[in-house]
Order: C-alpha cells, then structure tokens, then sequence
C-alpha cells in the first residue's frame, strides 16, 4: 500500500512536468484544455496520496494534526497567492507559455528528488524488518486511535462529505468571482465594444486586487483558523463562519458599490479558509473514519471535496454571477443544517 502511494505520487509528478510542456507549446485552443485537464488529473492522483501517506507514518494524533495543517491549511492558500503575486510581477514581460513553465517545473524537482530517496528508505526499512520479530514491531498507527472501527461509519462518511463538499464548492467560486465582479464594475463604466475583452480583467492592478481578495484573504484566514481550531468548539465555530459567508452572498446580491463588493468576497474567502482548516483536519482523522476503514473514508470525502470545488468554480464561470450567488448561498444554508448534525465533531 505504501509503495503504491509513493509510486502514485512520484508518477503524477512526473506526468505534470509533461503536460506542463504541452501547455508551453499547445498549437490551438482544445490541445490547451485537455493539457490542462490531465494536469487536473495528476493534482488529484497526488492530493490524497501524499496526505494517507502522511496519516501512515505520523507518529501520533498530535503529529498528524500539526500535519494537516501545514499539508492543506497552509500550501494552498502560499501556493495561489505565490502565483498571483508572480502574475502581477512577470506575467506581462515573459507571456503566458514561459509563465507556466516558471511557476510549475522548478517546483516539481524538489519533491520528486524527496519521494526517491524516501522510496530508497523504505527500501531498506522492508529489510530491516524481514530480520526482525514482525510480531513485535506496532503498526505505524497503533498510537493513533484504541480502536480499529467507529459506528455509523457510513453516516459519518457522509456528513463530512458534504461538509467538505460545500467548503470547497464556496471557496473556488470566489476564485472566478472576483475576476467577474471586477469586469462587471470595469464594463459599466468603460466602453461597451470592450465587454468580451477578458484580458482586461487579469493585468495591472487586477492581479494585484485578487492577490489580496483571494490570497492574503486565504493565508490570513488559514493561520486564525489554526489558533481557533482547538480553542473553539467545532459547533459555535464553523456555524459562525458559515453564516458569515451566507450573509456575505445575500448582501452580494444587493449589487453594492465595487469596494464593498470586493471586501465581502475577501469576507467569504476568509471565512472558507478558516473553516479549511477543519476541513484540512478532516480529511485525515483515523479517529473520525476509523483505523480500519480510514483509507476509504478519506478518498470518499477528499473526492466530494474536489467535486465542490468543481461546481463551484462552474458556477462562477457559465452563469450569471448573481444567479450562481443565489445557487452559492442556498448551498452555503445547506451547510449550517449538515454542521448541526456532525455531532461527532462537537
């Protein structure tokens, strides 16, 4: 099992480098989507990979925990705003194909040079053992949880699943929400001919406003919910922050001025990151799934979570953006009732 991990992840790795080059060098527009979308494939072969693999091999619940948060809670919001911040900084003097390649490869070789020599130790660990009493030697998680099963287990699965489900779904969304509001304000007061001018949205001081919208917003957010996380009950916490967002879509829908606009987007993302943090947590609880089902537990949920993100990101994309604000606050309600009963988690 450990070596399949390690062998997914290492070969994901290498296959983005791939596709990160057809991206570079694609002839026309289609070649470029389904580069893309493979690229997507291998995030999602590595993303729950690295994190069992991580959850085997942490020497206690404490370690784990500490884990989770710097493996979700924290790579993730540093890694999109890096790139922002990168965008406003090189896009315009090195174009897109040099971007991508910039902002991807030289961020590939570390970890594949880690999980090579990682796969070396266990190489050597698996002949160390075969010279030892196996019966004698605990599992890598005996510490973890006392037992190997949890009731209602399926119940559980699902209500993480949705929980998750709604966290990403909300979170993506203000990814090309921003982006559409800032052409909504951009359109009204510029020239009409320039509606379909998506270039203008994403240069300059855009790149800039997103980096503090739905970057800054999100490490910020991350590192509070990091402090809250175990100084707040689950239930008072992340009902809180859900209803904030809630509130944050309604009063969207009133078309406020760009400023307030832009501030409630940063409210909403904010809010999402510290509710990531829990979901960071998780995605990789042997004592919420269960050390015995564990595996299939965290794939389901860690799959809805994508799925969220997935629908979300659609939303904002092919709809009206106050019709998938309408869509975004139905969902985020939905949330509240399935944080009620994770009782689990109080």
């Amino acid at each position: 099992s450990q070596f399949l991990h390690v062998l997914t992840m290492i070969s994901s790795l290498y296959l983005s480098i791939v596709f990160a080059i057809l991206c570079a060098v694609v002839p026309n527009y289609y070649t470029l989507l389904l580069s893309r979308a493979l690229t997507g494939i291998c995030v999602g072969l590595n993303e729950n990979s690295c994190g069992i693999f991580f959850a085997n091999f942490a020497s206690s619940k404490k370690m784990l925990t500490k884990g989770s948060f710097l493996f979700e809670a924290l790579t993730y919001p540093v890694g999109g705003t890096w790139v922002t911040i990168l965008g406003w900084l090189f896009l315009d003097l090195v174009g897109w194909r040099v971007f991508i390649l910039l902002t991807s490869i030289p961020l590939f070789i570390p970890p594949i040079i880690m999980l090579h020599c990682c796969f070396q130790g266990q190489e050597k660990t698996k002949q160390g053992n075969s010279k030892t009493d196996k019966s004698k030697i605990p599992g890598e998680t005996d510490t973890l949880v006392d037992s190997g099963d949890v009731p209602n287990f399926a119940a559980r699965v699902a209500r993480s699943s949705l929980f998750v489900f709604s966290n990403l779904c909300v979170g993506y969304s203000t990814i090309i929400l921003a982006p559409w509001l800032i052409r909504i304000y951009k359109t009204g007061q510029g020239d009409p001919d320039d509606v379909d001018k998506c270039e203008e949205v994403v240069q300059d001081t855009d790149l800039l406003i997103l980096t503090v919208v739905t970057g800054i917003t999100n490490i910020v957010g991350r590192l509070i919910g990091i402090f809250l996380w175990d100084r707040v009950r689950f239930l008072i916490q992340q009902s809180t922050v859900t209803i904030i967002i809630a509130l944050s879509f309604a009063f969207l829908l009133s078309k406020p001025s760009f400023i307030v606009s832009m501030f409630l987007v940063g409210l909403s993302k904010f809010c999402y990151s510290i509710q990531g943090v829990e979901v960071a947590v998780l995605h990789f609880d042997y004592d919420y799934y269960g050390k015995s089902r564990f595996e299939v537990g965290s794939y389901i949920s860690s799959g809805f979570s994508m799925a969220g993100g997935v629908v979300g990101t659609s939303l904002s994309a092919f709809l009206d953006p106050y019709i998938a604000l309408t869509v975004l606050l139905m969902i985020a309600c939905s949330e509240i009732v399935v944080i009620c009963f994770m009782r689990e988690r109080f």
